[in-house]
């Protein structure tokens, strides 16, 4: 048995928003079928909205006929407005932010579907290894204490990289910050919790500073995701299956953020190709530019 890495996820809710694409995988010469469903699920008397993404090519690794390609490119005309079961994995991504950070997140990627008349619920069971200590959870907005979060990991499928998760704890459940504080770094486990997604709606004024008059309001919907733990196993032992050495730790982690130096690199790189391909591209002006007689006055009349 190798490293615990147990990962699962799953959902009762009911499908209310549907969307298929479908392309050519270039590198495998396949197409591919992409599915992204909005779930709804009440839980507790409070809305949930999960999104969920299916992806499957139309030929396995064996060169064997898909079963899921052809049940992903049926979802929306089976399910739609349907309530549904979906199990399937926590998945981590990266993208960069406006200041060409790498921002990490958790997609979930669904695997089965079918229909259901089980409770609304969203539940996830994870098994690896704590990363970090608990730290606090705040608004970035307002600075408001939102409650706590450690990251915990778990080795891929060759077991020669790590995935990385941010999970959560309730500001006002003792119990479970008081759990989760008898686990060391590095400690391996098994982690339970439940899903949440909430959305809020923030009005704000479009104009901060008004010299006369008054600035008008917009809207905006926020999507809040929470990670919430429920409960959390003993940790393993040296002697147990899938316990995690720190040696094996060691190993994971450079290998993770090796790759996370990699990947801004090309960034990077890309970001300067654009800079560049810009400036290259540039129209240049042949023209005299008309300049306005100067007038007179108190206020700033440049820049620079």
């Amino acid at each position: 048995m190798g490293l615990l890495n147990l990962n699962k996820f799953r959902m009762v809710g009911t499908i209310v928003g549907a969307s298929s694409t479908e392309r050519m995988n270039n590198f495998s010469a396949h197409n591919e079928v992409t599915t992204i469903v909005t779930v709804k699920s009440v839980i507790d008397g409070k809305e949930n909205l999960f999104t969920v993404t299916f992806k499957a090519s139309e030929i396995t690794s064996k060169n064997q006929p898909n079963k899921l390609y052809s049940q992903y490119q049926q979802i929306e005309k089976n399910f739609l407005n349907r309530k549904v079961e979906i199990i399937g994995q926590l998945s981590e991504q990266f993208m960069f932010g406006r200041e060409d950070t790498e921002i990490s997140f958790t997609k979930l990627m669904g695997k089965f579907i079918s229909g259901s008349n089980k409770v609304d619920e969203a539940t996830f069971t994870l098994g690896g290894v704590v990363l970090s200590s608990i730290e606090e959870k705040r608004s970035k907005k307002t600075n408001e204490f939102l409650g706590y979060y450690f990251k915990f990991g778990q080795a891929n499928y060759k077991e020669d990289n790590l995935y990385c998760f941010s999970l959560d704890i309730p500001a006002d459940d003792n119990a479970i910050l008081e759990g989760i504080k008898t686990y060391n770094i590095g400690d391996t486990a098994t982690i339970q919790g439940n899903l949440r997604s909430f959305q809020t709606i923030e009005t704000y004024e479009t104009m901060k500073k008004v010299a006369f008059g008054s600035s008008q309001t917009e809207q905006r919907i926020n999507h809040k995701r929470y990670f919430y733990v429920s409960g959390g196993g003993n940790a393993l032992s040296k002697d147990d299956p899938g316990y995690y050495s720190p040696e094996t730790v060691k190993r994971l982690v450079a290998a993770y953020k090796e790759k996370q130096v990699e990947r801004q690199q090309k960034h990077n790189d890309k970001m300067e190709e654009k800079r560049i391909s810009s400036v290259i591209d540039a129209p240049v002006s042949t023209e005299a530019v008309a300049t306005a007689p100067a007038r007179p006055s108190n206020k700033q009349s440049s820049l620079i």
